[in-house]
């Protein structure tokens, strides 16, 4: 997951390098460095991109686990084109939001498919945790309504444009993290792996 940052975050702010800067909340990455051009630039992230994507679906292949690979998969494709176009999901209303809490479920479902340790419990606790990420993301789209609007970003905030509509909706979206115990997700998952200590110290 190191690698997914760079990923993420790099080609995010290659297309917002110039609606950033009309934003003092963002730190681009690329803010203050000098560029010929933007697409000198977005030629070499997204080489660096591509190296990481072969990389990282060549790792997921090595465990032979076709679910894994699916699943990491899509959250490569998700988080490339929150930000690049032709998709650009950032700019679409109500997807912003989601494709946030899609890359958050994708996320934790590929470390736990992977450990072989996704089941009913985890699924819920994971959707849990992804509506928070959407609430969280709506959040900053309201933060960032009057730059965003100022660089025609048509966000979920933007479209709503209702500053009490939009906090509403986070709420609901974080209601769930009310009726969700995830200390038994967690007290399940320590008994698993103390049992298996225990058969391994039997043998």
């Amino acid at each position: 997951t190191f690698l997914l940052p760079f990923f993420t975050f790099a080609i995010n702010d290659v297309y917002d390098y110039k609606s950033d800067k009309n934003n003092s909340r963002k730190n681009n990455i690329f803010q203050g460095f000098y560029f010929k051009d933007i697409y000198s630039l977005l030629e070499k992230v997204e080489f660096y991109n591509l190296v990481i994507f072969l990389f990282l679906i060549s790792f997921s292949l090595v465990f032979k686990n076709l679910t894994h690979t699916i699943l990491l998969f899509s959250l490569l494709f998700v988080c490339y084109f929150y930000s690049a176009p032709p998709l650009r999901f950032k700019e679409i209303p109500f997807i912003d939001s989601i494709s946030n809490g899609l890359i958050a479920f994708l996320l934790f479902s590929v470390i736990f498919v992977l450990n072989n340790n996704f089941n009913n419990k985890v699924l819920l606790a994971i959707t849990t945790i992804s509506l928070a990420i959407m609430s969280y993301h709506l959040i900053g789209a309201q933060i960032d309504v009057d730059s965003d609007k100022k660089s025609k970003q048509n966000t979920t905030a933007v479209f709503i444009n209702n500053r009490s509509i939009v906090y509403l909706i986070s709420i609901i979206y974080n209601l769930p993290l009310l009726f969700v115990n995830f200390n038994s997700i967690l007290d399940r998952k320590s008994t698993r792996l103390n049992s298996s200590h225990t058969d391994i110290s039997r043998m």
